[in-house]
């Protein structure tokens, strides 16, 4: 399965970036899954920490290079360094 690009991910007020994601096969263009509630990918953490929004289920904001951007929840995170997570889109 492809990877998209890199996506930043942010506390859900956009103050403060947490680290950068990349989500297994999917594109972020017009019309996707970005719209859809309730979907859930797989993805692949680059950079940082999600730890701590994931133990608390806090909402977090993606932001695309392209100025997109989608509130989700980390429903799971990777157990190995190289392994996979689940986002929700909320």
């Amino acid at each position: 399965m492809a990877q998209s690009s890199e996506v930043t991910v942010y506390s859900a007020n956009k103050s403060t970036p947490l680290g950068k994601i990349v989500l297994n096969g999917y594109n972020f263009n017009a019309g996707g899954a970005v719209d859809q509630k309730g979907i859930m990918h797989s993805f692949a953490i680059t950079e940082g920490s999600l730890y701590d929004v994931w133990s608390t289920q806090a909402p977090v904001t993606l932001h695309h290079e392209d100025g997109q951007e989608v509130l989700v929840k980390i429903a799971a995170l990777p157990v190995e360094e190289d392994g996979y997570g689940l986002i929700q889109f909320i």
